[in-house]
């Protein structure tokens, strides 16, 4: 294992995925995970469901962000853990699902122009 600490081990909880939904098997088994549930253990905890949805949606958004940054060639940024990301990824996340929201089809000119300048405000 790379970057090995002498006496320090990785656990997790196992855990099957059925469809969307998470099932922790209540075994704690050795090394780490490539997922995190972190919205799946606030659902659990009882956060209400129009913020886990809405955490969900934040999550595609920044995973379809990813994705589009990693298709086209740009290195990820090396001082920060992989899967992380910073706020600038972040904002631009959010930028990115306020754009998947508008219908341009249905924008007036002017609409469109304001629309325009509010985002341009928001990554400002």
């Amino acid at each position: 294992m790379e970057n090995e600490i002498e006496g320090i081990k990785n656990y997790s909880i196992a855990v099957k995925e059925k469809g969307e939904d998470i099932i922790f098997l209540r075994k704690i088994v050795e090394g780490g995970t490539d997922e995190s549930y972190g919205i799946h253990v606030a659902k659990l905890a009882g956060v209400p469901a129009p913020i886990v949805k809405r955490a969900n949606e934040i999550l595609k958004t920044l995973e379809r962000k990813s994705s589009i940054v990693n298709k086209n060639g740009k290195k990820n940024n090396t001082n920060h853990q992989e899967g992380q990301l910073d706020m600038y990824n972040y904002k631009l996340a959010e930028l990115a699902h306020e754009i998947d929201k508008i219908n341009l089809n249905e924008l007036t000119p002017i609409e469109a122009l304001n629309t325009l300048v509010k985002l341009k405000e928001t990554v400002s």
